[in-house]
């Protein structure tokens, strides 16, 4: 997996939009029809053609197409499920921006360009993610190793020397930052990212509650519950004896790779998918 799987908004939405209206027309319930409107106003995309010639440079490097899926394979409940599990994720995306970078409405509004802004948006600050992180926008440093996970002036060795008499600082799902002393201090992600944590956390529920596959429904409630209380292995569990659920989410404070530093944090992530279950 590259640095790259945490941009949600992208793959999701063009899972959507990709969804043709006419898919279930013999069907009482249209679940295209459905999340198409549930998606309305999403499919918007810049035209790099409006930009700066740097935007322009830096947008040639992507491309934009639809995923699409078979959605007749998909029950009432199981359609109407996606657009929590959306909510769920758009959580996450929010939970990513402030580990990677910061302030994402602040910095993007700081940016002129369309299709410049559109490039920091898919990189999650102002470092090209597929050009070693190199920065791309004016007065901006290179990217700090342990991105906005632990504070910037943080030194390794300051690091090392109080986790030995705090091992939280060292835990997967903590942030660091510096109390009234000057001293580390770790934040559990539920506290640091509470909002978006109980906001995820509850359209999880209402997923969970239109979930039919006994083994879905277990991880989405278990799932949940770790969000705000930041304990997973109950649900990691669960994750992995789902064997018959059509729709899937991998949600969460999953892998580690934007702690560049020590490797020890893990960032917010999501994936919904459709199994192709004939496969």
């Amino acid at each position: 997996m590259t640095n790259l799987k945490s941009i949600l908004a992208i793959v999701v939405l063009f899972f959507l939009t990709g969804c043709e209206q006419g898919e279930m027309a013999e069907s009482r319930f249209n679940c295209g029809d459905f999340l198409y409107r549930f998606n309305r106003g999403t499919d918007d995309v810049v035209d790099p053609s409006t930009g700066s010639d740097l935007g322009q440079r830096l947008m040639s490097k992507y491309t934009t197409f639809p995923l699409t899926t078979d959605l007749t394979i998909l029950s009432e409940r199981e359609c109407k499920m996606i657009p929590h599990l959306i909510e769920a994720a758009t959580a996450m995306d929010e939970m990513f921006w402030m580990q990677a970078y910061g302030d994402r409405e602040l910095f993007l509004e700081s940016i002129d360009d369309p299709v410049l802004q559109e490039f920091a948006r898919i990189n999650y600050g102002p470092w090209d993610r597929i050009d070693n992180e190199a920065p791309f926008l004016d007065g901006i440093g290179d990217k700090p190793e342990g991105a906005n996970l632990y504070p910037p002036d943080m030194t390794k060795a300051e690091f090392e020397l109080a986790a030995r008499e705090n091992p939280e600082l060292a835990s997967l799902y903590t942030v660091v930052v510096r109390d009234a002393d000057e001293g580390l201090r770790a934040v559990p992600y539920h506290q640091a990212f509470r909002y978006q944590m109980e906001y995820a956390s509850d359209e999880l529920k209402s997923a969970a509650a239109l979930a039919d596959d006994p083994g879905l429904k277990d991880y989405l409630e278990l799932r949940a519950e770790a969000l705000v209380t930041g304990e997973y292995q109950a649900s990691d569990l669960a994750w992995m004896d789902m064997k018959n659920n059509t729709v899937e989410i991998v949600i969460g404070p999953i892998e580690t790779y934007e702690d560049r530093l020590f490797g020890y944090k893990a960032a917010a992530e999501a994936y919904v998918l459709i199994k192709d279950m004939e496969w």
